[in-house]
C-alpha cells in the first residue's frame, strides 16, 4: 500500500515502489503474480516467473521501458480480521526512526510507515511512526 494517494498500478509496477512496511514486505516485485504489458514491436506480452521471465524482471522497476503496463495480476493474503489498532508515535530524526521502524516491523501482524518532515535540515527526519496491527479482539468494533 503506498503511501501516496494518487499513484497508479502501472507506476508503482515500473518504480517497483514500495509501501507501507517495506522492511517487512518488501517492494511490490513481492506481490506481483503475473503481467500484461503492450510493446511497439512486439505486441502483447504476458509477464510471470514462469512466462516471459526476463521481461518479468526488466518490467519491474524498469520506468516504462519494456512497454506498456495494462494489466497485474497480485499475489493475495487473506486477513482473516478486518479491523486494525493504530499507533502513533513520534520520532525527532532519521536515525530513531530507522530503529524504531525495524523493531516495531518484526512485530506479528504488524504493518509500519512513517512521515517525516524534509523541507529543511533543522527537522530533517522528525515526523510520526504509524503502526496498524490487526486486532484479533473481534469485541472491539472500530
Amino acid at each position: 500500500m503506498p503511501g501516496y494517494p494518487f499513484i497508479t498500478i502501472g507506476g508503482a509496477v515500473a518504480t517497483n515502489a514500495h509501501g507501507k512496511s517495506c522492511v517487512l514486505h518488501g517492494t511490490i516485485k513481492n506481490s506481483i503474480k503475473e503481467i500484461k504489458i503492450f510493446h511497439v514491436k512486439n505486441g502483447w506480452l504476458n509477464l510471470s516467473e514462469k512466462e516471459n521471465k526476463e521481461i518479468f524482471d526488466l518490467t519491474i522497476g524498469g520506468i516504462g521501458l519494456t512497454g506498456t503496463i495494462v494489466n497485474v495480476t497480485f499475489k493475495l493474503e487473506e486477513f482473516k480480521n478486518k479491523n486494525f489498532i493504530t499507533y502513533k508515535s513520534k520520532v525527532n530524526s532519521i536515525k530513531e526512526c530507522i530503529s524504531e521502524i525495524s523493531k516495531k516491523s518484526k512485530e506479528k501482524d504488524s504493518f509500519v510507515y512513517s512521515w517525516n518532515m524534509a523541507e529543511n535540515l533543522k527537522y530533517l527526519g522528525k515526523g510520526f511512526i504509524f503502526q496498524n496491527k490487526i486486532n484479533t479482539d473481534n469485541s472491539k468494533k472500530f
